[in-house]
Formats: C-alpha cells, structure tokens, sequence
C-alpha cells in the first residue's frame, strides 16, 4: 500500500461523520484539487471554474473552531493542530468540495455569518482565521495575506443553522 492512500484511509476513518458523508475516491479527488498540500506552500494547478468580476459565492460550512481551540503546546514540540481542528477541517473540506463554490483571482472581501453561540459568551473575531485558512486550503481564495484579501467582516446571527461565507471580488479602488 503506498503512502498516500494509506495517509487517505488514516485521514477518512478518522471522523465518523465524514466517513458516511463521503467515499474513499472522493477524498482522493478533493486532494487532488487542492493546491495547498504539501510543505512551503507549493500550489498545485486548480480544477476550479474562475468567478466572473461581480460574481459572489455563498458557501455553508459546519460552524469552524475558534482560534484558541486551535493548536496547542506539546514539551520539547512546540504548537501542534488539535484532533479537533484537524477533525472540522476534515469536514469543511467535504462540505466546501460539495458545494464546488468559484475560485476567485485577486482582491476579495469575505463576509462571515457565525450561528449565535449556544452559550452566549464567543468572540466573533476568533472564528475568521479558521475560515480564511479553509478557503485558501481549498483553492477559492489564492492566499489570506493583505495583498488578496481586502476586507473581512463577521457577525453572529441567530437564523443561521451554522457558517455562511460570502465571497466576493473587491471593487476596484478609484
């Protein structure tokens, strides 16, 4: 068994969830598309359709993990992924892949809508870092450097069952 597909298997049985949602081939597929694999940032040619200037995509994702709940410190590691972002990751990724959503070519602004945490104490700021690594990961945005991102704003809403991202091209500066 080569490394690859035992590391797909590893990665698929892994999170129950995703492992009814989605087969074996389709993970292979959804990495095959991603330009983000691998060390250094080495990007891999998109099979996405590129958006028309004016176009906007609205993307549902299950609701992402806040920024603290992240990483965390291992002794004589340092900071590592958590099982948890790797496993909402995981199922982002397959969300995002279903929905097949434009990749967009220069600037853009993102808008976030958040579900009203359940508790009521969440801060709504810690919640972007997840979703603009999610959309560079899969290939929609080319990177989440100020260079390609203008603008990104998030709010909580109480209609939403989970995450809402629009994206969309920033208007060109006059």
């Amino acid at each position: 068994m080569s490394f690859a597909k035992a590391k797909t298997e590893r990665a698929v049985s892994r999170t129950p969830k995703a492992k009814e949602l989605v087969t074996r081939s389709s993970y292979v597929e959804l990495i095959s598309k991603n330009p983000r694999r691998g060390r250094g940032g080495v990007k891999a040619p998109s099979l996405r359709r590129v958006a028309e200037h004016g176009e906007c995509a609205s993307i549902k994702i299950p609701m992402p993990i806040s920024v603290n709940a992240m990483y965390r410190n291992v002794a004589g590691v340092g900071r590592v992924k958590t099982k948890e972002l790797k496993n909402w990751k995981l199922e982002a990724e397959w969300e995002l892949a279903r929905q097949n959503p434009p990749r967009f070519v220069g600037q853009v602004d993102i808008s976030i809508t958040l579900r009203y945490p359940p508790k009521g104490r969440a801060d709504c700021s810690n919640y972007i870092k997840a979703v603009e690594d999610l959309l560079v990961t899969c290939g929609v945005i080319e990177d989440d450097s100020c260079k390609y991102v203008r603008s990104v704003s998030a709010r909580w809403s109480h209609e939403e069952t989970a995450c809402r991202v629009n994206v969309y091209y920033a208007p060109e500066a006059a």
